[in-house]
């Protein structure tokens, strides 16, 4: 908080609803590319318009054709506990990227128990 334009960034938030503050694509991604902590990964799942949000951009995400983007939004999905996207990341299930497949494995058995 330092630098005077994280101070302004700071005052610009300052007072707006949580739910206002809708992540973006680019945060998104870094979360999921970092392997979405857990505590990142209860925020996003108990704020609403944020889960709709990250559940949407990491569903996107299977359909990219780079492997890794697939593999780490297949672990958000997981994370977030998103059983919508279970119909794409299905699709991903002949990958040929063996890392790819057993991602796609871990995060579909993860929603065994869980109600849609």
């Amino acid at each position: 908080m330092e630098s005077p334009k994280r101070r302004m960034a700071f005052k610009k938030l300052k007072g707006r609803c949580i739910t206002e503050l809708l992540p973006l694509g680019c945060t998104l991604h870094r979360l999921a590319s970092h392997k979405v902590s857990q505590a990142a990964s209860n925020c996003l799942r108990t704020k609403v318009a944020f889960r709709t949000k990250a559940v949407i951009y990491y569903t996107e995400i299977l359909r990219n054709s780079d492997v890794q983007l697939q593999q780490t939004a297949c672990l958000a999905l997981k994370c977030l506990k998103a059983m919508e996207s279970v119909e794409q990341e299905a699709e991903l299930w002949w990958s040929s990227d063996e890392d790819l497949r057993s991602a796609v494995r871990e995060t579909v058995l993860s929603y065994d128990g869980l109600q849609c």
